[in-house]
């Protein structure tokens, strides 16, 4: 199993739930910076030009981080990352859903990447308005939190992508929702979490 990732971007929550199951992958490097996405060979393997990209042991291809954390959880339901109940399941979609298209791609992006949203000038501008998405986003999620810790009653795919964002915000100068720092000091207790800031660099 391969996964192509760029260090900080949001592929390390693939590689972070890998190492949780105890998953066996290779990892291999995109530089964004220098627009490796956009090479023929990498988009001969994912056309979108984007990471995370899982490639399988049959040599299929997962896009997307959503669709990639949730076929993990499912090879690996003895961790317990996808709730059996129903309910619970949904909540923890619509979780990371909401993670992944509104306080991801419209706030954590222009703190980070704010030419995608503008010119130079406005940067400043740009960075703002992304802090104030993601702080505005975490807040929601932790009205939404039915754990005493994590989103749900157990650690599942959510609290992942949630700690993601809250490493991003923390490095931004942004302070978190107590319920949400609570999950993040949890989260960073995790050897699966370690590891993954170690191998990308973060620590």
């Amino acid at each position: 199993m391969r996964l192509y990732f760029s260090p900080g971007a949001c592929s390390m929550v693939v590689r972070m739930v890998l190492n949780h199951v105890q998953e066996p992958f290779e990892a291999v490097p995109v530089d964004l910076s220098a627009g490796e996405q956009r090479a023929p060979g990498f988009r001969a393997i994912n056309s979108k030009g984007k990471v995370p990209t899982l490639v399988r042991e049959d040599g299929s291809v997962l896009t997307e981080l959503g669709t990639i954390l949730a076929w993990v959880a499912a090879r690996h339901p003895e961790h317990g990352l996808l709730p059996t109940d129903n309910e619970a399941r949904t909540r923890v979609q619509e979780a990371v859903e909401y993670c992944i298209s509104t306080i991801h791609a419209l706030g954590t992006t222009r703190i980070f990447v704010p030419s995608a949203f503008g010119k130079a000038e406005d940067e400043e501008a740009i960075k703002a308005e992304g802090r104030r998405i993601v702080g505005e986003g975490l807040r929601v999620l932790e009205g939404r939190m039915a754990g005493d810790v994590h989103l749900a009653d157990e650690l599942s795919i959510a609290d992942f992508v949630i700690y993601w964002l809250a490493l991003g915000a923390v490095m931004s100068g942004l302070p978190l929702p107590p319920r949400i720092h609570h999950d993040y000091t949890a989260m960073q207790q995790l050897d699966a979490v370690r590891q993954s800031l170690t191998d990308e660099g973060f620590v």
